[in-house]
């Protein structure tokens, strides 16, 4: 039996071993950019979750998960003054439905109904969004804020729904390649 070599400390898979020790600031700045994105995320009412911050950070640094999580862990008591920062950092942000009426009055988040989102930051200012899917990326495209209705924002919402499935990107109105074929094909 021939015994594998490695040139690693440990184990005989190429990343098994110990790794790199960080130093405080690598750490700090680890996790301010976690903060960092999580808060720039909760301002824009985006849904991006904890993991894929982690992950993200995880290839800009070159670390590992567990890397990540300890330099948060770290710095996290620093946070915890701000209480909607810190309940953001450890859960991430709750989607709930959009409400039939009195959309005055919503506290800060991201309701959904459908495509349709209305995002409320923490100054309470509306923003109306339809997320769609274009040519494999997701898309946010702003219909207006605190101007618009609800049914306005619902019209302007089935508009964008019925370029889209015409094959029409309802942001810039260009074609996606297999609308432009069919129409082609029946002219």
């Amino acid at each position: 039996m021939t015994r594998a070599t490695s040139s690693n400390w440990g184990g005989r898979r190429n990343s098994a071993g110990r790794k790199r020790e960080l130093g405080l600031s690598d750490r700090r700045e680890i996790a301010g950019d976690y903060f960092a994105h999580m808060q720039k995320a909760r301002e824009f009412g985006d849904t991006l979750r904890r993991d894929a911050v982690i992950r993200k950070l995880m290839a800009k640094y070159k670390v590992t998960h567990r890397m990540v999580e300890r330099c948060v862990a770290e710095f996290l008591p620093d946070t915890r003054w701000n209480a909607k920062m810190y309940k953001y950092a450890i859960e991430g942000d709750e989607i709930q439905p959009l409400p039939a009426r009195n959309i005055n009055k919503l506290k800060p988040g991201v309701y959904v109904e459908k495509k349709l989102r209305l995002i409320v930051n923490s100054t309470g200012k509306r923003t109306w969004i339809f997320r769609f899917k274009w040519r494999f990326t997701i898309r946010d495209m702003v219909l207006g804020g605190p101007e618009i209705s609800p049914t306005m924002a619902r019209e302007l919402a089935a508009k964008a729904s019925r370029k889209l499935a015409a094959g029409q990107n309802p942001i810039d109105d260009s074609w996606s390649s297999t609308a432009l074929q069919s129409l082609k094909s029946k002219s």
